[in-house]
């Protein structure tokens, strides 16, 4: 089995936590670890320089909840797009999302809305809602154009995303870039229900009333 680091400083940091565990099996371990991120960092950090974007990002969302420390949130950015650029979705994903927290549309020629896409592209579910709100509201740099707004509801829907199932339910009730179609409007808002969104249940009931 291949040894996360070799010998010295870095892997001597991190022992017994990471001796003999490949950087995919030192991630997995820390994920279930019950531990809080900040314990985690340091070994995200290192299984971020042996090339899993996902410990990447999970170390950038660490950095970024150092409210005023400027130089963890410059990190936290740079990993981000080291993530999305490496094709890792969930960090296109939350470099978009950090970039709406700073009120800013585009990072170089990189549009908010278009690094939802990009992440949607890459199936992160979360991207694909984000990118249909863009598309709904005319936000992130983005046009307004309801009617694309829900195709990529849709594939969050049927990805397995119950939040995208009541978006797409609420865009079929109120008739929005789309035919109206309350019977439409119900099957997609049961299914968010029994997916665990709630606010789809409070729709379908209130729908049937």
């Amino acid at each position: 089995m291949a040894l996360l680091f070799p010998l010295g400083l870095q892997a001597e940091s991190l022992t017994p936590v990471c001796e003999n565990l490949t950087p995919q099996q030192c991630l997995e371990q820390a994920k279930g670890s019950g531990k809080p991120a900040e314990s985690n960092l340091p070994v995200f950090r290192h299984i971020c320089a042996n090339g899993i974007q996902e410990a990447c990002t999970l170390a950038g969302w660490t950095l970024w909840n150092h409210p005023g420390d400027e130089k963890a949130r410059k990190e936290a950015m740079t990993l981000f797009r080291q993530a999305c650029d490496s094709n890792y979705g969930p960090g296109c994903t939350q470099w978009a999302l950090k970039l709406e927290e700073l009120n800013k549309i585009r990072d170089g020629k990189k549009t908010v809305s278009r690094l939802f896409e990009r992440a949607c592209q890459l199936n992160d579910l979360l991207g694909c809602i984000n990118r249909g709100m863009a598309f709904a509201m005319g936000t992130g740099g983005s046009d307004k154009k309801p009617y694309l707004a829900s195709s990529f509801y849709l594939q969050a829907c049927e990805g397995g995303e119950p939040t995208g199932c009541s978006l797409l339910g609420s865009v079929y009730d109120q008739g929005v870039g789309v035919e109206e179609d309350p019977v439409q409007a119900n099957a997609y808002f049961l299914m968010a229900c029994e997916g665990g969104d709630f606010s789809g249940c409070g729709l379908y009931g209130w729908n049937w009333t």
